[in-house]
Parts: structure tokens; C-alpha cells; sequence
């Protein structure tokens, strides 16, 4: 009896031990070393809820941080940055960020534009040399660097995301997609396309003036400087042991790198400690004169919308969203790819900077910013989904798709690649029907047309109807890149000088390459 109550008391002790053990570990995990204590206690019962969220596999790591009133009041990593291989999250855990890379590509091209290397005046076309597109509707006079930063250059919308190591297409150079995707496809200045590939252009930009590698640039003349020394535009060996494994939305690791292209639009990384330096240094709250990278005029043009007249949703400047919300001004740099997600937001008349960063798909981290932002300011989560939703709604489709007389008819012209033209041809019959004939092939229909519209685009005082006839189809677009993959094909159309232009897309499994198509009516 004894000796089974001896056993059963050494047990309980090593049960005990193992129990406390446990807790050290996961309280260790929660919160690893470095970072900041938090020192508010209003987002204590926040801090709990993202524990519990990391501890039921809701996410397998987030790192967030606060800056108020220019020192950083919280900073700390929760989690796994590899689940698999029991490697824990800290606040020096580098993750990939998206399309948060913009605002940070386009802060190496300021930094030109401050010295006077660049002008936001200049045509673009001037720096390309090889690897300038096709101009098809007068871009190589009418495109200006500062089209680029606002994506008003008519450029499409690109990704290239592997999400294993022998998916997709061959990885490009920033060169490589101008000249193959790199043309306008709408005229420029006359509407805001959200766009990655304008962000290639940048990255051109920056090699083609100073001589150096975009990433080397990137490197002494920012990361360096303003001590974000987690940073990268390249992975390299000594960051492998801080990176972030990334996760897909089942939660399931991706089999590879979480990588990008183009860099500049969406591949750089960071870690939490480095991004909330930079929330600081685009608040103007960071000392020193190591740092003193830009002149303060300078940041704060950053942040300038090319054209007040624009509608405050499409007021993108230099990869910063700028909103009016809740009567204050808000920036937002964010960015979501597969396997990560981030979110940068500033409250500068509060002088707040708080970001987050997440090694899975979703939108976590957007949520997770937006709860800390209401708790400091309460009510801008109210005000917050006030303002998405009168986005959403003027985004929305707002005229029902209809064939009409104008359109009825055939339309005939071709998709243009860097090496060959695809015939292409739409027929159009009242009512709603539309097919449409690629290469020669058999016609199939057009599924889900649409028109998208929003109000008419102001750009310097000239309005612009944005109207755009969207749809896809079974299809393949022959070209060197997307031959041996399986794709469909995106129609984006507006009409121009009596025409159809815009953009044919091949989108398949972690990409989205545009091409160039016009169409002309036939009588």
C-alpha cells in the first residue's frame, strides 16, 4: 500500500513537474524574447484572445507591435514561425509581407527623388532601355514615374506566386516582366488600376540610375539606415534560421519559400521589430541622423494622393492607401499572398503606428490591427466598416450586364504578346449573350459578364468614365510561359476611341499574366 502510494505520489510529482514544464514553454512560446512588454493595459484582454487563438491553431504565428507618441509600447511574437520543426516565433522572426513591399519599394525610389536622381515628371520610358514594352496607346510619352506610384499608368494587374518548387511559370526579373507585361493597357492617367506590376517598375527604376542591384540598393540605403536589420529584398543564408515557414488557409505548410514576384509589388520580407521602425519613421518619430534617409517634405509627399479630386478609395499613393476616417487620416500598407499576411496602419494625427504580421493566408492581421486601432481610438472600427462599405458599394457592379444595339455585332482583333498576336473575337447578341473565339478555336461563352463601374475618374480636372466589361472563358493564351500550364482566361475591356482595350489575362494556380487586347467592331 505504501509502496503504491509512493509510485502514485511520484506521479503526481512528475506529472506536476512535466505540467509546469509545459506551461514555461507554451508562456515562452506566447511571448519570446526580445520585443516589448506591453504598457497598455487596454489591449490586455486583446493580448489574451490572440494567445488563445495562437493555442487552438486558429494561426500558427502573429507578431505585433505598437508605437504612440513616439516610443514603442508593444512588441511581441506568438506561436510557431514553423510548426512543424518546433521553431517559435519572435519579434525577430522574418515573414514575407505582400504587397505591404510597395510603400517599401517606393520609399528606395523616393530616396532618388529626394536626391534629384529621379523626378516624378519623367517619362518612364526613359530608364527602360531593352527592357521597354510594346506601346500601344502612347505610354512612351505619357508615362510618367509618378503613374507608376499611383497606379494610374493603366498598367495590369500581375502575380507570380510558386507555391512549389516546380509550379508555374519561370521566375522573372524585374526586366523581364516589363518587357513581356509591362505595357499600358488602359491610357494612362484616366483611371486607378490596382496594380503589382507597377511595382516592377520601380525596382528598374532604382538599378537602371544608381547601378546597383535593387536588393543591394534596398539594403545600404534604407534597411541599413534606418536599423530594420531583419529586412530583405533576397533570401539569403543568414536568414534562413528566422524565417517564417508560411501556411496556406487550410493550414497546411506550403512546400516552399513564401516568395513573390515582382519583388517590388509584393516579395520583401521583415520582422515585426524592423516594421514597426518603419510605422515610426513614416510618422517622422524616428532620431538620428543615420536615419535621416528622406527630407521630411519628402515623407510627407509619400503620402500625397496625386490628384485630390480622386475618390478617397482610390487615393493610393507610393503603396500607402490614404483614407479619411472617423474625421482623421488613416495610411494603410498591407499586403496578402499565399502562405503570409501583414498589415501596417498609421493614425498620424494620434501619432499611432501599429502593424502585425501573420505566416498564413487570410486576413488576420488586418482584423487584429483594426481591434488595437478601435481599442486606442475607440470607435474607428465603427467608422472603419462604415467607410469599406461605402467602398464596397461604389465598387460594386452598378448596371446590370445587357447587349445592346451599340455593342451587338462582332468585334474583332487580337491579344498581343511580346512574341506573337492571338486572333480574338466577340460576338455580341441582345440581350445578354456573348462567345467568344480564340486562335481559331471553337467559340465558348463568356462567363459572368459584368460591367464594373464606379463614379466617373477625376484626374486634374477631366472626367473619365470608368466603366469596365469584365467576363472569363475556357481558354488558352500560346505563349513561351503558359504553354505546359493549365489556365483560363480574364477579360478587363473599356472602351477608347471606339474601341475595346485592355487586358486578356492567364490565370492559373499562383499566377495571373496579362496581355495586351484591342477589338475593333466589325460592319
Amino acid at each position: 500500500m505504501q509502496s503504491n502510494f509512493l509510485q502514485l505520489s511520484s506521479r503526481l510529482v512528475t506529472f506536476r513537474m512535466i505540467l509546469t514544464l509545459t506551461i514555461i514553454m507554451l508562456t515562452a512560446i506566447q511571448a519570446r524574447a526580445g520585443g516589448v512588454v506591453l504598457q497598455d493595459g487596454r489591449l490586455s484582454k486583446l493580448r489574451a484572445e490572440i494567445i488563445a487563438s495562437v493555442n487552438s491553431d486558429e494561426v500558427p504565428s502573429l507578431a505585433v507591435a505598437v508605437a504612440q507618441d513616439g516610443r514603442v509600447i508593444w512588441s511581441e511574437a506568438f506561436g510557431w514561425a514553423d510548426r512543424e520543426n518546433k521553431v517559435p516565433a519572435t519579434t525577430s522572426t522574418i515573414y514575407a509581407v505582400g504587397s505591404l513591399s510597395k510603400s517599401i519599394t517606393a520609399t528606395g525610389l523616393m530616396v532618388l527623388v529626394d536626391r534629384g536622381q529621379i523626378d516624378l515628371d519623367d517619362s518612364v520610358y526613359e530608364y527602360l532601355g531593352d527592357a521597354a514594352p510594346a506601346d500601344y496607346l502612347g505610354a512612351s510619352e505619357l508615362l510618367k514615374v509618378k503613374h507608376i506610384v499611383t497606379m494610374t499608368g493603366g498598367i495590369a494587374h500581375l502575380w507570380l506566386q510558386p507555391t512549389s518548387d516546380d509550379s508555374g511559370p519561370p521566375t522573372p526579373t524585374a526586366a523581364e516582366l516589363i518587357s513581356c507585361y509591362g505595357s499600358s493597357m488602359f491610357p494612362v492617367g484616366t483611371l486607378f488600376n490596382y496594380s503589382n506590376l507597377s511595382f516592377a517598375y520601380p525596382e528598374l527604376l532604382i538599378s537602371t540610375v544608381t547601378g546597383l542591384g535593387f536588393s543591394a540598393f534596398m539594403d545600404s540605403e534604407v534597411f541599413t539606415p534606418l536599423g530594420m536589420i531583419n529586412s530583405t529584398v533576397e533570401l539569403h543564408l543568414e536568414h534562413r534560421a528566422q524565417l517564417a515557414q508560411g501556411y496556406d488557409e487550410t493550414g497546411a505548410p506550403l512546400d516552399r519559400d513564401v516568395v513573390f514576384y515582382p519583388k517590388g509589388g509584393g516579395g520583401l520580407y521583415t520582422s515585426i521589430d524592423d516594421l514597426i521602425r518603419y510605422g515610426q519613421f513614416h510618422l517622422q518619430e524616428l532620431d538620428g541622423a543615420d536615419i535621416a534617409i528622406i527630407r521630411p517634405a519628402t515623407v510627407a509627399r509619400i503620402h500625397q494622393a496625386d490628384d485630390p479630386e480622386l475618390p478617397s478609395y482610390q487615393r493610393y499613393s507610393n503603396g500607402w492607401g490614404r483614407f479619411e476616417i472617423g474625421g482623421q487620416l488613416v495610411l494603410i500598407s498591407d499586403g496578402r499572398i499565399a502562405g503570409a499576411n501583414s498589415m501596417l496602419l498609421l493614425l498620424p494625427q494620434a501619432r499611432i503606428a501599429i502593424a502585425c504580421l501573420v505566416n498564413a493566408s487570410g486576413a488576420t492581421s488586418m482584423m487584429k490591427v483594426m481591434q488595437i486601432a478601435d481599442t486606442l481610438e475607440p470607435g474607428f472600427m465603427a467608422a472603419a466598416m462604415e467607410f469599406i462599405g461605402s467602398m464596397e458599394a461604389a465598387e460594386s457592379p452598378s448596371v446590370a450586364f445587357a447587349v445592346t444595339p451599340e455593342l451587338a455585332g462582332i468585334w474583332r482583333g487580337s491579344i498581343r504578346t511580346s512574341t506573337n498576336e492571338i486572333p480574338l473575337t466577340m460576338e455580341f447578341t441582345l440581350g445578354d449573350s456573348v462567345v467568344v473565339g480564340l486562335g481559331g478555336e471553337a467559340t465558348v461563352a463568356l462567363d459572368y459578364p459584368q460591367y464594373v463601374d464606379r463614379p466617373d475618374t477625376v484626374v486634374h480636372g477631366v472626367k473619365f468614365p470608368y466603366r469596365i466589361l469584365t467576363g472569363s472563358f475556357d481558354g488558352e493564351i500560346d505563349t513561351k510561359h503558359t504553354r505546359d500550364l493549365d489556365h483560363y482566361v480574364s477579360l478587363r475591356l473599356r472602351r477608347h476611341a471606339g474601341k475595346f482595350v485592355g487586358e486578356a489575362s492567364a490565370i492559373g494556380e499562383g499566377f495571373k499574366l496579362p496581355f495586351y487586347l484591342e477589338l475593333e467592331k466589325s460592319e
